[in-house]
């Protein structure tokens, strides 16, 4: 009976510690190792996208300025996709809803998830907007034509291409990279996040560039 009551403290101990460490070392951040295990590519110079004059998922424009003051986790995809996309939206749908539950409003708030087509031939801003209402009320849709989903595909370094059909009345598939594009609040590309992805691993990064920026804001 002692032995076991000793391997429950041992236990409660242990958990305690590990809670400790992951609590501390969301506070002091994370070394560049440490980012890189998550799979958190950070580009050498933030890329400015420059103007934008997409649309979003109500048919207002998008120029850009949506990304401005938050931290935006932005995943490139189409709706029809059977698997990934969703998948992905899935996730940063958990990303938003576990911060809402577990850090202060003034951070959660600082979040932002988006979505933009490289399939814009199908997905028009409708199209787009039914398929966000899937994951979260706060998540933007972008569409355009095809010379501008290109043009921002490109700057930010997401490759597509269709399997199939060119002809949009018929059934085809695009192949895309999985890979989550950061924007950081000035708009520009701050890097990406590889696959495969997580809920914690998402947040964990989040939590450690939301606080990057406020700390880089004060010493301004």
């Amino acid at each position: 009976m002692k032995l076991k009551i000793g391997m429950l403290v041992a236990l409660i101990a242990i958990v305690g510690a590990l809670y400790w460490l992951s609590v501390h070392s969301e506070r002091v951040g994370m070394t560049g190792e440490q980012l890189k295990a998550l799979g958190l590519v950070e580009l050498p110079e933030p890329t400015d996208v420059g103007e934008l004059t997409l649309v979003d998922q109500d048919g207002n424009p998008f120029d850009g300025s949506a990304l401005h003051g938050r931290w935006t986790y932005a995943f490139f995809g189409f709706t029809h996709c059977p698997d990934i996309c969703p998948l992905t939206m899935s996730l940063l749908k958990q990303v938003e809803q576990r911060l809402n539950e577990t850090v202060d409003p003034s951070i959660a708030r600082a979040f932002q998830g988006v979505f933009v087509t490289v399939d814009p031939a199908r997905d028009d801003s409708e199209t787009v907007r039914e398929f966000i209402a899937n994951f979260s009320p706060n998540f933007l849709g972008v569409t355009g034509t095809e010379e501008e989903i290109s043009e921002l595909a490109g700057k930010v370094a997401v490759g597509y291409t269709r399997i199939g059909s060119s002809d949009s009345r018929l059934e085809y598939l695009v192949e895309h990279q999985g890979h989550i594009v950061v924007f950081s609040p000035d708009g520009r590309c701050y890097g990406f996040i590889k696959p495969e992805h997580d809920t914690t691993q998402l947040v964990r990064i989040f939590l450690h560039l939301e606080r990057k920026g406020r700390l880089a804001e004060s010493a301004a």
